[in-house]
């Protein structure tokens, strides 16, 4: 049997014309330039929410094993019941929290929905000056509670999407990378380089 050619990767760009938006793909790839080397970093594990036509909306990126993103997408579950008059639909949101607590599952069905918990390999730039620092464009609050997180409730994950400059050239940048060699054991390691063909 032969091994498939994996599929190519398409990258769709479009133009930003906004004034933020061109400082923002401005800053994306000067630093792509200043700081060209990609390090990957250990994985973060959340859940998303199946919109269709191939687009995910994710959510709670922020937990350490994919057991923290069931227990977190359980509780999320468990918040719609406060919401809900439902008996059914209660009754369904009940069962798949349940089902989260109990076995190891990575997706559930609710109202008609795929619940995914869902894994992102952080990563950072590096240069000859050592890692990238922030950018100007950056949000950056000035008190702690002003932000719980820089990942926006409204991400939508949509391969298809055109993006701009800097982020096409992200993601360029990062179809090839893998977990280095000497920092991880053999069979991670080797699932890493497999993940890149797949």
């Amino acid at each position: 049997m032969r091994d498939e050619a994996p599929k190519p990767s398409v990258v769709r760009v479009v133009r930003r014309d906004d004034p933020v938006g061109a400082v923002t793909e401005h800053d994306a790839v000067s630093r792509a330039r200043a700081y060209p080397i990609i390090r990957i970093g250990a994985p973060l594990f959340g859940h998303a929410v199946d919109l269709g036509d191939g687009r995910w909306q994710v959510h709670a990126l922020f937990d350490d094993t994919p057991q923290d993103a069931r227990t977190t997408l359980a509780h999320r579950l468990r918040e719609r019941l406060l919401d809900t008059t439902d008996p059914a639909l209660a009754a369904e949101v009940t069962a798949a929290a349940q089902i989260l607590d109990r076995e190891k599952v990575d997706e559930v069905v609710v109202a008609g929905r795929s619940h995914r918990v869902v894994r992102a390999d952080s990563f950072a730039r590096f240069g000859p000056d050592g890692p990238e620092p922030p950018r100007p464009s950056d949000p950056d609050p000035r008190e702690f509670g002003d932000h719980d997180s820089f990942l926006d409730p409204e991400v939508i994950a949509d391969s298809a999407a055109p993006t701009g400059v800097g982020a096409a050239m992200l993601k360029v940048d990062l179809l090839p990378a893998h977990y280095p060699r000497a920092q991880v054991p053999a069979d991670v390691y080797a699932d890493s380089v497999a993940a890149v063909h797949t």
